[in-house]
């Protein structure tokens, strides 16, 4: 008898856990810059997010990696689309009192900066 090695529950666990690690780390990982191709190593996952893994199995600790790795990867290339297209949407703003203009100008320099 063949098994299934699909378990929807194992992998919203995993999830969940690299969510909630996410979340934990965002203002220490806020400051690491990555290009639109991402990382091509682990050190996100090795200087910010491996002690909320501590407690996991070796398998699960080398499929949360695996995950992590592909999900920064991915969204990455994703986000650079986005901006490329000049879609906003999931920018920080510290100050909502812009104009329309400022905004601009804005968005504009920190493009210039990310490029360079």
């Amino acid at each position: 008898m063949k098994q299934n090695y699909l378990n929807i529950k194992f992998i919203s666990a995993l999830l969940e856990d690299i969510k909630q690690a996410f979340l934990a780390q965002k203002d220490m990982i806020h400051d690491v810059t990555l290009t639109k191709w991402g990382v091509h190593d682990d050190y996100i996952y090795c200087e910010y997010l491996h002690r909320h893994f501590e407690d996991a199995l070796p398998c699960e600790r080398k499929a949360v990696m695996r995950i992590i790795r592909e999900v920064i990867n991915a969204s990455s290339e994703g986000y650079s689309e986005l901006i490329d297209e000049g879609y906003y949407c999931y920018e920080d703003f510290d100050n909502f009192d812009y104009s329309l203009e400022e905004l601009t100008e804005k968005l504009s320099l920190k493009l210039k900066e990310e490029e360079d």
